[in-house]
């Protein structure tokens, strides 16, 4: 068996979902929930980053469902 990649302890939003296996758009919706709390820092250059810590969150699996559409209904003939 291979050994799992080490994860570094601060990632983008992009690459959290990529490590979770949903899209960017699930991990921003649960930020905005506030399931996910991004950290910001500053960098050398001075602007500010936006990043998950994954020790307080850890990359998993996650369900990513969508909305489910039913359709339009057909009326029912008697």
């Amino acid at each position: 068996m291979a050994d799992k990649k080490p994860v570094p302890q601060f990632v983008t939003p992009y690459k959290y979902a990529q490590l979770c296996g949903v899209s960017y758009t699930a991990i921003y919706g649960r930020i905005e929930r506030g399931l996910i709390e991004l950290s910001e820092e500053t960098s050398m250059d001075g602007t500010v980053k936006r990043l998950i810590d994954t020790i307080k969150f850890p990359p998993t699996k996650l369900n990513d469902y969508p909305i489910e559409y039913k359709g339009r209904s057909k009326p029912k003939n008697n």
